[in-house]
């Protein structure tokens, strides 16, 4: 199956923001919380994992409640409306679903003490 050379412009331009965003995270912290001195929706998640891996299941629970699906969340988006993964209502309403579910999650941990 031949690809456009558009589409393949625009999925190597999605990888490498996906991949320019983790550089900057890992090189000089979250830019979220660098600029609004909040935490992100995702802050936890690479702690959660690091104790997901080593075992340490309730304290990966405890960092970030999403940590399991947000890969799978992530992997989705970015290959959204190519060959490998067609458009469709339904999956631009579960991306949709898990993003407010995640914000809801976010705002939860803002606003209750404790739950940071």
């Amino acid at each position: 199956m031949h690809i456009k050379a558009s589409v393949k412009q625009k999925r190597l331009g999605m990888h490498l923001t996906v991949l320019g965003l983790l550089t900057w995270e890992c090189l000089f912290g979250c830019p979220f919380y660098r600029i609004l001195g909040i935490s992100c929706p995702a802050c936890g998640v690479t702690r959660a994992w690091l104790c997901f891996l080593h075992g340490d299941w309730s304290q990966a629970v405890s960092f970030h409640l999403f940590f399991l699906p947000m890969p799978l969340f992530i992997f989705l988006f970015a290959h959204r409306g190519t060959d490998f993964l067609p458009k469709s209502r339904f999956l631009d309403a579960f991306l949709i679903g898990f993003a407010c579910l995640l914000a809801l999650y976010h705002f939860g941990r803002i606003c209750l003490p404790g739950t940071q």
